[in-house]
C-alpha cells in the first residue's frame, strides 16, 4: 500500500507522540520509585552503631607487682600506675619502683613503708596525693602469676637490645634481636635485671606490660575473650569483677580498633641516694606525671 504525504505526515506524527508520551510516563516513573526509595526507613541492621568513650569509661588501676625472687609473694617490689582513657585513645603505664620516697601523712615514706604499714589502700591514698592518681581498682600480682598470664595469651614480641646470659634454671644465652618469649623467658629477662638495678628491673617489666597490652589488645574482638579474661583475673588478686569487664568492654574495642598500639610507657626520672638505695622523682616528672595520670576531662592529651 502506498500513502499519499498527509498520511505519511499524520503516521510519523502519532509515532513521535507516542514515543514521547513514552518516555515522559518513564522518567514519572523514575522519579516517583526514587522519591519512594528516598522516604523509605533504612535498615539499621546495615549500619552497626559506633560506640563514643565517655568520661565515665576512664579506669585507673593501681597494681602491685612482687618479683619471685624475693621469695615473699606479698613483698611488691614494683607498683604500676594503669590509666585507660579511652577518650584519648590511649593506655598510660607508669612503674614506681618500691623504694621511691613520696611524702604521706605530712612526712615522707618509701612505697614500701607505706604498703608494709596500709596495705594497698595506703600506697593508693599516698599517690592520688602524689601525683593526682585516683584508683579505681587495684591488682596484686606476682612474677610467677604475670607469666602464667603471659603465657595464656601467646607470649610476647621483644626485640632484644643486647644479648643476655640467663642463670635462673641453667644457663641459657639470648641473642639480640626480635624474637618471641613465653612467660618464664620474660620473667627470668626481669629478674636479671632486678639483680643489678631496681630502676632497670622497674622499666624493664613495665616495657614487657606495655608490649603486652599493645600485642594483645585486639583479642577484645575475639569470641573467646570472657575465657581469655576469666584465665587473666583467676592469675591475681584484684577487685575487677566480670561486670566492670562487660561494662568497660565497648571502650576497649573502641581503643583498639582506633590505634595499633595504645599504650605508653612513661619513664620517669629519678634522683638517687646510693647511700640509703632510695629514689626520687624529679620535680618535672611529678608535674608531667600529675596531669598526664590525673584522668580528668580538663587534662591535656599525652
Amino acid at each position: 500500500m502506498i500513502l499519499n504525504n498527509d498520511k505519511l505526515i499524520r503516521l510519523r506524527s502519532f509515532i513521535l507522540a507516542f514515543a514521547m508520551s513514552f518516555f515522559v510516563l518513564a522518567v514519572i516513573g523514575m522519579a516517583a520509585a526514587l522519591l519512594l526509595n528516598r522516604d523509605k526507613p533504612q535498615n539499621n541492621a546495615e549500619i552497626p552503631p559506633i560506640y563514643l568513650p565517655q568520661q565515665q569509661d576512664n579506669l585507673n588501676i593501681l597494681v602491685a607487682y612482687s618479683h619471685s625472687i624475693e621469695n615473699n609473694e606479698d613483698f611488691p617490689s614494683i607498683f604500676m600506675l594503669c590509666s585507660f582513657q579511652p577518650k584519648r585513645g590511649k593506655i598510660l603505664i607508669t612503674a614506681l619502683p618500691y623504694n621511691l620516697i613520696v611524702p604521706y601523712n605530712n612526712s615522707n615514706y618509701t612505697l614500701e613503708q607505706i604498703y608494709n604499714e596500709n596495705n594497698i589502700s595506703g600506697v593508693s591514698s599516698a599517690l592520688n596525693s602524689f601525683l593526682n592518681f585516683k584508683s579505681d581498682k587495684y591488682i596484686k600480682i606476682s612474677s610467677n602469676q604475670f607469666s602464667n598470664i603471659i603465657d595464656i595469651l601467646g607470649g610476647i614480641r621483644h626485640n632484644l637490645q643486647e644479648p643476655i646470659v640467663l642463670k635462673s634454671n641453667g644457663i641459657q644465652q639470648l641473642s639480640s634481636g626480635m624474637q618471641n618469649f613465653n612467660g618464664d623467658t620474660v620473667i627470668q629477662i626481669c629478674e636479671n635485671k632486678y639483680t643489678k638495678s631496681v630502676s632497670d628491673a622497674t622499666l624493664t617489666t613495665s616495657n614487657f606490660v606495655t608490649e603486652l597490652i599493645n600485642q594483645q589488645i585486639d583479642q577484645i574482638h575475639s569470641e573467646n575473650i570472657d575465657n581469655i579474661f576469666y584465665g587473666i583475673i583467676n592469675n591475681m588478686e584484684t577487685d575487677i569483677t566480670p561486670f566492670d569487664f562487660a561494662e568497660k568492654k565497648s571502650a576497649i574495642e573502641f581503643v583498639a580498633d582506633l590505634k595499633r598500639e595504645p599504650a605508653v610507657n612513661l619513664v620517669p626520672q629519678y634522683t638517687y641516694d646510693y647511700q640509703f638505695n632510695l629514689y626520687r622523682l624529679t620535680e618535672t616528672s611529678i608535674e608531667q606525671l600529675s596531669r598526664l595520670l590525673s584522668n580528668k576531662e580538663t587534662s591535656q592529651a599525652a
